[in-house]
């Protein structure tokens, strides 16, 4: 649920309701069904992120794409429509925002032990997305580390960028 600050006068916003997660499928990148992993998009006030996947939860499906990141503005009395951000080959482990025209988005495969950094503008989920890193997590040597972020006023790390 998103809740509104105190003094103001909508309800609660519903994002989801799910039964316990039962019937999730057997092996590493499985997954519950439905929308999942809910957190405020860091640079932008009132906006819900979360994942679907697009494969039943199962990583043994032979799909074009495991997941789909989802947004959804909840600020204001007329809470915005979900709208789709990306689709991801593989299973989608998070993202980092920059602000709307760069943000980060790390998907992982433990199969074959691969990482992939994508490159999206937030304001523009239909310009195509670029991949920016892919690594082995098996390779410590060569591994990139973590992309460099700074803390906003509302305490919120984002990307840290040239200006």
């Amino acid at each position: 649920e998103a809740w509104p600050l105190e003094g103001h006068s909508p309800p609660p916003l519903v994002l989801t309701e799910q039964p316990v997660a039962e019937a999730i499928p057997i092996g590493r990148d499985a997954t519950r069904l439905g929308p999942r992993g809910h957190v405020w998009r860091s640079d932008a006030p009132s906006t819900v992120v979360w994942v679907v996947a697009l494969d039943g939860g199962d990583p043994k499906a032979e799909v074009d794409h495991r997941d789909v990141v989802m947004t959804q503005d909840v600020g204001g009395d007329a809470p915005g429509a979900p709208e789709e951000l990306m689709r991801t080959e593989w299973r989608c482990k998070g993202v980092v925002w920059g602000d709307d025209d760069c943000a980060l988005v790390l998907e992982g495969e433990w199969k074959t032990r691969s990482s992939r950094w994508w490159k999206i503008s937030p304001s523009s989920p239909s310009r195509p997305s670029s991949p920016y890193l892919e690594y082995s997590t098996d390779d410590r040597y060569n591994h990139p580390g973590s992309p460099m972020t700074v803390r906003l006023a509302n305490n919120h790390r984002v990307l840290m960028q040239e200006t």
